[in-house]
């Protein structure tokens, strides 16, 4: 609160009008700095007035207003950048959770058909819906994997190249399976989309790793290498398709399932974790 000594008509009306200029402010910045503005101001014009009379007020009120101004605009503008970065930290949130139920069906598709004495028609229009969208969900991840960098402080340069490069990777692959010329062309496409893939996972796997040693979720923080860590590891089970195919499509199926309810939980928590000071009311 300010002090009743503005007993001076001058000060007491310069402080009225700095309290209504201070409305231009951002509301959260107005609750949290306003009064002490305020306060400041009228110490600034009794001292003013004390040793400059009127001359002095008026030099301390154009400094106060360019000040103003300047002030005004750089906290709308934080104000506007905190937002967006809120607004994509969302979206991240919401690209994990699409994208991983976009890609277990297909994914299950793909390896039932590998490894399974049974085929799949992937002609059938509903099959190749799930073709489109498993080659095009890992897209969805390195959105994703963008806003966990957005939001989380640790692990942002290897979420950026996983996101990044990955993307760039399965695009290319993707890509050349669309064009290739012949069969041959397009299973070595197909491959460099496995390794984009395999990339934005093993990334999303290291961030995990270091998630579970600084802990900046609110809670749950061994999710994301739950989310990332079971496509690195198929390369480990290969072994088993030696010994017996079913078990193998079991665990792997089963990983793929726990991967997916880990990206669910993940994107939800994402979306959700929006710091206070940036979800205040305006």
């Amino acid at each position: 609160m300010i002090s009743q000594r503005a007993e001076l008509p001058i000060v007491a009306f310069s402080v009225k009008v700095y309290r209504a200029l201070l409305l231009a402010y951002p509301t959260r910045f107005q609750q949290e700095y306003g009064s002490d503005m305020a306060q400041v101001f009228q110490d600034c014009c009794l001292r003013t007035l004390r040793q400059g009379g009127m001359n002095g007020m008026v030099r301390l009120w154009a400094v106060t207003l360019l000040d103003l101004v300047q002030s005004v605009i750089s906290e709308h503008t934080q104000k506007e950048t905190d937002m967006k970065k809120d607004d994509f930290v969302r979206l991240g949130g919401w690209s994990l959770m699409v994208g991983a139920i976009a890609f277990l069906p297909g994914a299950i598709g793909m390896l039932w058909n590998e490894y399974s004495q049974y085929t799949i028609n992937w002609n059938s229009p509903p099959m190749q819906v799930l073709t489109f969208a498993v080659f095009w969900a890992p897209i969805l991840l390195a959105v994703g994997m963008m806003g966990l960098q957005a939001r989380y402080k640790i692990g942002n340069s290897i979420l950026l190249l996983g996101a990044v490069i990955g993307s760039i990777i399965i695009i290319v692959g993707n890509f050349g399976q669309i064009f290739a010329p012949v069969y041959s062309v397009s299973a070595t496409y197909y491959y460099v989309w496995i390794w984009g893939v395999f990339l934005l996972n093993a990334c999303l796997s290291v961030f995990g790793i270091l998630a579970l040693i600084q802990k900046p979720l609110a809670r749950w923080n061994a999710l994301p290498l739950i989310a990332g860590a079971w496509i690195p590891l198929l390369p480990l089970l290969s072994g088993m398709i030696k010994s017996s195919v079913e078990s193998f499509l079991i665990i792997v199926i089963a990983g793929l399932v726990v991967m997916t309810i880990a990206q669910v939980m993940l994107g939800y928590i994402l979306k959700s974790d929006v710091p206070e000071q940036t979800a205040a009311p305006t």
